[in-house]
């Protein structure tokens, strides 16, 4: 209920806290309660069971802590607490870590969160439809993308293509065909550039951490997935068919000229402000909340905002530079984890949800550089998804064998 509640948060579009925002909060922190006052006081049980655990207890303790810096800096409370909220979405990795050890929490927990990108996927692809056959110019066709909750599809894509390139059962391998067509239209589709460089950075650590059979069969599925994308969109767009295909090139081309994009630009300007605003409290940070001004590029006026396109100067301006190396060491903890489990046991049935786990981290932090991963609703979700999944199994995994 909790994975499938965040289709609530990711239709909020006000600055404030919505009254939707506020119920699925009480929702979220009153299971989070129970859970921890069993875990904490019935059992007795200990938080840190797994690499990372400390140092992401430590971030928590300095997100609640900038309480005070955001009141000493004049930071509206509000804000404060909107943000607050997000970070504290990070807990949910806690019971996902022990759910996830148990073959039917699995079940439970992963085909929720598939309903909710699937969900989120039709929706978007039902709009896009609708947006582009009354398109009359190329931009038009761009103007009418649904840039919502990416991080989900590429999720998926690179969950489907891990499961692909380990499993040699027809069936599984036929639905994650299907699912990663699917979704990667659905990527397309978004026309979000950086989400294709995560979805490619992503493939590229599959690759690398497959043996020589997995790496042909990953190499295989990216060419039949690329033909059955063109003829989904075929079918569903013929009427714009060749004007779609040209839009969707020149997008990714457009990538090569960055340094001429009016968008990464503007963001640069955003960063310097964000810069600047650092070393007013470099090491505490200014508080969850606290705001900055910057000239924008694209609409040519001056902003007053808490928001910030570049993940770790967002942490580092927030929660000061003992925030952002409390998060990335926990961050950095996991990954390394995931990726000494799946080298030391490469017949295990779950590897494929281990090297699925470490490449999306992987690519949310490249993504991060010019999108929030780590403060972004659906991004959250997913990065404990991918926590939960590699501390689960590095308490539940026999030990690797040992070499003569």
């Amino acid at each position: 209920m909790v994975i499938l509640g965040h289709a609530v948060l990711f239709g909020q579009k006000t600055e404030g806290v919505s009254i939707f925002e506020a119920a699925f909060a009480l929702f979220l922190f009153g299971i989070l309660s129970l859970w921890f006052l069993d875990r904490l006081v019935i059992k007795r049980g200990s938080l840190i069971t797994a690499s990372g655990d400390f140092a992401f207890l430590l971030f928590v303790l300095l997100a609640s802590l900038s309480v005070v810096f955001a009141l000493a800096s004049e930071s509206k409370m509000f804000l404060w607490l909107r943000e607050y909220l997000v970070f504290l979405g990070f807990l949910l990795y806690f019971p996902l870590r022990d759910a996830l050890r148990d073959s039917t929490g699995r079940w439970w927990i992963y085909g929720a969160f598939f309903l909710l990108a699937l969900g989120i996927a039709i929706k978007n692809f039902l709009q896009y439809r609708t947006g582009a056959l009354v398109a009359s110019y190329l931009w038009e066709l761009v103007g009418a993308r649904q840039t919502a909750n990416e991080p989900l599809f590429m999720a998926v894509v690179l969950t489907g293509a891990a499961i692909w390139m380990v499993s040699d059962r027809r069936a599984i391998r036929l639905l994650c065909f299907v699912l990663v067509s699917m979704f990667s239209l659905a990527l397309v589709l978004t026309f979000s550039r950086g989400y294709w460089v995560g979805a490619f950075v992503g493939g590229i650590v599959l690759f690398s951490f497959g043996e020589k059979r997995e790496r042909r069969k990953l190499a295989g599925l990216v060419l039949v997935v690329g033909v059955s994308a063109i003829g989904i969109m075929l079918v569903f767009f013929h009427e714009i068919f060749s004007a779609l295909i040209s839009t969707v090139f020149l997008r990714l081309f457009s990538t090569a000229g960055a340094a001429q994009d009016i968008s990464l630009a503007n963001r640069l300007v955003e960063s310097a402000a964000v810069w600047s605003a650092i070393w007013t409290s470099p090491i505490m940070g200014s508080g969850l909340g606290a705001e900055y001004t910057f000239y924008s590029l694209l609409r040519k006026t001056t902003l007053h905002t808490i928001y910030v396109h570049n993940a770790y100067l967002y942490l580092w301006f927030k929660l000061g530079i003992l925030g952002l190396v409390a998060f990335l060491a926990s961050y950095g903890g996991k990954i390394l984890a995931g990726v000494r489990l799946a080298l030391g046991h490469r017949d295990h049935p779950r590897r494929p949800l281990l090297l699925s786990a470490v490449a999306i981290l992987i690519a949310m932090l490249l993504i991060s550089i010019t999108s929030p991963q780590f403060y972004a609703r659906d991004s959250v979700l997913i990065i404990t998804l991918c926590w939960g999944t590699i501390a689960g199994f590095d308490r539940d995994a026999p030990p690797a064998p040992q070499p003569r």
